[in-house]
């Protein structure tokens, strides 16, 4: 207690110039996108680009083929092209939370993953192993939808889940159609559980808005060479004709958006203001990318040094 409470002492010495500071220089968020591509049934790959991304990468989506459309014609598990774009003007289920806009972007190119009443798992292959941190977004888990997400080292090892992170979650859209009204009820995120061997999401009730979101994030330095998102839904297709009334996920990979170092409570600057949450991470031993100032994938008191030069400006 004496080292923190003379650790407090030296950095609001230096905090209290309160030098804002501009960001470390770090990757941009880069999303991978799925140029022209239609729903397509069955397992395939998916063509795609990932345009600043770290990796080449090859997409696939392996199938239950026994799981047909109710009218028992043609398998009906599939993906879909199915970007979200930034609108505002009153519609119901847009993409128009701007709190998610300020941060992530007005463009979500994200994948439809139908597994209409079976499972699905959809896979990116990373041509290099990827040790950078990257956010995968899941979105619309509702209506006893089910999903696991894991990954594996360049040799095909599992990687420990436990070390990945909820970055965010919330909803997209401000007004939903309820189906009797138009109403500002949010839609409710996914129960998610880690272990080592799955990051599980679950729907918590049988609500069906298709607009939320949870962003997992994978830690910088994993050496992932392929992510699984296993998907498994309740509800069948009628029908092709009617192709988007089976159980779906929506599905997004990134890089992970820049960050400020040692812009520990988030405000967007390096100030005293900092100093007590980096000072409470230090104590419970947790981790968050922005006090982690030496980036070595640890938050100790080897980034106090780096931390009061930014302060300092120095």
């Amino acid at each position: 207690m004496q080292v923190f409470k003379r650790l407090l002492r030296v950095l609001s010495v230096v905090g209290t110039m309160m030098i804002a500071v501009q960001s470390v220089e770090a990757l941009g968020q880069s999303f991978i996108e799925y140029p022209s591509h239609p729903q397509t049934y069955g397992d395939h790959e998916v063509p795609t680009q990932w345009a600043g991304g770290p990796s080449a990468i090859t997409l696939t989506l392996e199938t239950d083929e026994s799981i047909l459309h109710a009218d028992g014609v043609g398998q009906s598990q599939r993906t879909a092209r199915n970007t979200q774009n930034y609108v505002d003007d009153g519609s119901p289920q847009n993409f128009d939370n701007l709190d998610v806009v300020n941060l992530y972007g007005a463009r979500l190119p994200l994948l439809q993953q139908m597994s209409s009443n079976g499972t699905s798992t959809l896979s990116y292959h990373f041509a290099t192993p990827i040790n950078q941190r990257i956010n995968l977004f899941i979105t619309d888990v509702d209506s006893g939808d089910d999903v696991t997400v894991r990954a594996f080292d360049a040799a095909g090892n599992p990687i420990d889940m436990l070390q990945w992170t909820l970055a965010d979650e919330g909803d997209l859209s401000l007004i939903k159609d309820t189906g009797t009204a138009m109403s500002s009820i949010v839609a409710p995120v996914p129960t998610t559980v880690f272990n080592t061997d799955g990051i599980r999401l679950t729907a918590v009730n049988n609500t069906n808005y298709n607009r939320s979101y949870s962003i997992l994030r994978a830690p910088q330095n994993a050496d992932i060479g392929r992510i699984d998102v296993e998907f498994t839904g309740l509800a069948t297709s009628t029908s092709r004709a009617q192709p988007l009334n089976g159980s779906h996920v929506y599905v997004a990979l990134a890089t992970e958006l820049p960050i400020l170092l040692g812009d520990v409570n988030l405000d967007g600057a390096v100030t005293f203001l900092d100093i007590a949450p980096l000072i409470e991470i230090l104590t419970l031993g947790t981790y968050q990318a922005e006090a982690d100032v030496d980036q070595s994938g640890e938050v100790n008191f080897q980034d106090l040094g780096p931390f009061i030069g930014l302060l300092s400006g120095t």
